[in-house]
């Protein structure tokens, strides 16, 4: 997922004694002035307003917008690694659905409205209604509505204080697994957190590798120099667990 700006919610300018019509950020994203209520920003995120460049997050009632471009060695070589290695695994066992880029997952009672850099919801939480797919009047599933089982995001520079928050708005979120991987610094860190108690524990280690109730394996994510010097990335996949239903 890009990087993201937090933006609290600021107090109505006037100007001439009236509130802004809307604010503009980089001279690109447009918001309104005001979202009253998560189904007020719900309904613009699916309107012909929404833009096409940038992201716009709702969490917990504050405001967050990024325009800022994925590094490609600490972000967009690590989705497209993850996305390409668990679709194949979720296409070959009929396991469910994978969401990348720019799918939005909302969450009303967790009071959340994101992106994910990549989402999986299984055919038995669809079934169940853990996860809603509901078309619009196009016939478009444009919102992921309810907890699917697993979410990750990819850490950059200013999505750290986004990515804490989004950990507890996740548990709140009844999300099963959250995957968490930070490319930025020399040692790479990467992590399955599982639902404890009262929120995400780091789930055990054996030979480097962690593993997944979700999909039933274990996994590694391994960097070596690549061909022409430029790191490669690889999302190992122990034997098989158990079949996921």
């Amino acid at each position: 997922m890009a990087t993201a700006t937090k933006r609290k919610a600021a107090p109505r300018a006037q100007l001439n004694g009236k509130a802004p019509h809307r604010y503009i950020f980089n001279g690109q994203i447009q918001l309104p002035a005001e979202f009253p209520t998560l189904s007020s920003f719900r309904r613009w995120c699916l309107s012909p307003d929404y833009p096409e460049r940038g992201e716009v997050f709702w969490i917990d009632g504050d405001i967050w917008v990024s325009d800022e471009m994925g590094d490609f060695l600490t972000h967009n070589a690590i989705k497209t690694e993850v996305l390409t290695v668990l679709n194949t695994l979720v296409k070959a066992g009929q396991l469910g659905y994978m969401f990348s880029d720019r799918m939005r997952l909302v969450h009303p009672r967790a009071s959340l409205s994101v992106e994910p850099d990549l989402m999986f919801a299984s055919f038995a939480s669809v079934q169940s209604k853990r996860i809603r797919l509901k078309p619009n009047k196009k016939n478009r599933i444009l919102e992921v509505v309810g907890s699917p089982d697993m979410v990750l995001e990819v850490a950059s520079d200013s999505s750290v204080p986004k990515d804490d928050r989004l950990e507890q708005k996740y548990f709140a979120a009844g999300v099963s697994e959250y995957w968490r991987i930070d490319a930025r610094g020399e040692q790479l860190k990467f992590d399955i957190l599982t639902r404890g108690p009262k929120g995400f524990v780091a789930g055990p280690r054996q030979n480097g590798r962690v593993r997944s109730d979700v999909f039933g394996r274990s996994f590694d994510l391994l960097a070596k120099a690549g061909p022409i010097g430029v790191m490669e990335l690889t999302l190992d996949v122990g034997r098989l667990v158990f079949v996921a239903k």
